[in-house]
């Protein structure tokens, strides 16, 4: 059966510190669980908070700023759907753990999957992305 466990409140209330003391209790108390933290503040910290350092460009924000830019320079394939392509990306987002997984900024995700996803249908639509030549 799954369980979804959200903190949420204002900034500098504890959300953070309580999500990595309910990790910690989940892993001692419960075994063979699949655990995935998701951090959706912009700001996310939760990589620090956990010892693992999160670059910008591994998490789905960096993703997704990346892809926002192929897009722009007309560099992505036009046999592969939006949703394969940003699917791909949020996978490779994925930080996998030994007990756990983590995704970072996935607010900033969510805003920039709108934003992609509209200026991919602007593109297809009006006919201006075509395969580069070689």
């Amino acid at each position: 059966m799954k369980k979804i466990i959200s903190f949420s409140g204002k900034g500098g209330v504890g959300k953070s510190t309580l999500l990595v003391l309910m990790l910690k209790y989940l892993l001692e108390k419960f075994e063979d669980l699949n655990i995935l933290v998701i951090d959706a503040d912009p700001d996310a910290n939760i990589g620090d908070i956990i010892g693992k350092e999160i670059k910008f460009k591994e998490t789905i924000g960096g993703k997704m700023t990346v892809l926002k830019e192929k897009i722009q320079k007309r560099q992505i394939p036009l046999d592969v759907s939006k949703d394969q392509i940003i699917e791909s990306e949020v996978f490779s987002a994925l930080i996998e753990m030994d007990e756990f997984d983590v995704l970072e900024s996935l607010l900033y995700f969510l805003l920039l999957l709108k934003l992609l996803s509209l200026s991919l249908q602007y593109f297809w639509d009006n006919g201006f992305y075509k395969f580069p030549t070689q």
